[in-house]
């Protein structure tokens, strides 16, 4: 009260000085209202400090959701497909990482991680893990997602993870013509010199590679045409590669199918091609994204 009492006496010396004793009345009247009007304005300044405080500190909650997808663009058309032989892994497949204010956690699985988990508020960066995107083979996809959230006091935010395949997806396809004049054959993947993985005869699983350039090569043994050498006698077996450098501009998520065919029947000529583009031997193809 001490403070509206200061003030009713700058009052009272104002009207003093302007000659208005006469409206001590109306002083008071000034008195009174300051009374009420300090206070509301205490509560109000309170009041909207409490909810800029809410949006920057305090606590809240976080509801998660983690599923993936199987579908893949195909290189070249980038139409969306669902690669055969790809089984999206389950939200309890996941591992699950948290990082923010005063959090920088991890959990082996989704399902480890309390859905009543409390949280400083503030900005977050949640990622969902399957496998490992530096392995390459077959049956080694790895799906993945991060996203960015924020915890507000005393809400519950909920986050959805979409999991997409990290990885791009190569198929071999032989045809009839090329299985029936070739007795032996296999597909390889080359990085750096060094074979990666074979696809083999009759293997029509998807292989799953770093989305980065490498090099395919194509071993095969045509099958005996009744020949036979001069000297030996022995049926005479003729053997091929023939070896194409695909470029690195393809992207995770993506699926590049290869077709290898022997065209001429009787010919030793094979041809490779990449979704419908036709490669040379030692040529470099590029199968990045068309206009």
């Amino acid at each position: 009260m001490r403070f509206i009492d200061k003030m009713a006496k700058v009052i009272d010396k104002m009207a003093k000085s302007f000659g208005r004793l006469k409206n001590l009345s109306y002083i008071c009247g000034v008195k009174k209202i300051f009374s009420y009007l300090i206070p509301v304005a205490g509560i109000l300044f309170i009041t909207q400090s409490c909810a800029e405080a809410d949006t920057e500190s305090g606590y809240g909650k976080i509801a998660m959701d983690v599923h993936a997808e199987n579908t893949v663009n195909v290189v070249r058309t980038r139409a969306l497909e669902t690669l055969p032989g790809l089984v999206a892994p389950g939200e309890e497949d996941f591992t699950l990482a948290i990082k923010g204010p005063k959090t920088d956690r991890e959990w082996a699985s989704i399902t480890d991680f309390p859905q009543d988990t409390v949280l400083t508020a503030g900005s977050y960066t949640a990622t969902a893990l399957y496998g490992d995107p530096e392995a390459e083979g077959f049956d080694c996809p790895a799906f993945g997602a991060t996203q960015t959230f924020k915890i507000n006091h005393l809400a519950t935010t909920t986050v959805d993870l979409t999991a997409k395949l990290m990885n791009m997806a190569v198929t071999v396809d032989y045809t009839e013509a090329f299985e029936s004049y070739f007795a032996t054959y296999t597909a390889t993947i080359i990085r750096e010199d060094e074979d990666i993985v074979s696809i083999d005869k009759g293997d029509a699983r998807p292989l799953f590679l770093r989305p980065e350039a490498f090099t395919l090569r194509v071993d095969y043994t045509m099958r005996p045409n009744g020949a036979t050498d001069e000297v030996t006698g022995e049926p005479i077996v003729r053997t091929g590669t023939k070896t194409y450098k695909v470029s690195e501009n393809i992207g995770a998520a993506r699926w590049l199918r290869v077709e290898i065919d022997a065209p001429n029947a009787g010919g030793a000529d094979i041809t490779v091609t990449f979704d419908g583009m036709e490669a040379h031997d030692l040529g470099t193809i590029d199968v990045g994204e068309t206009e």
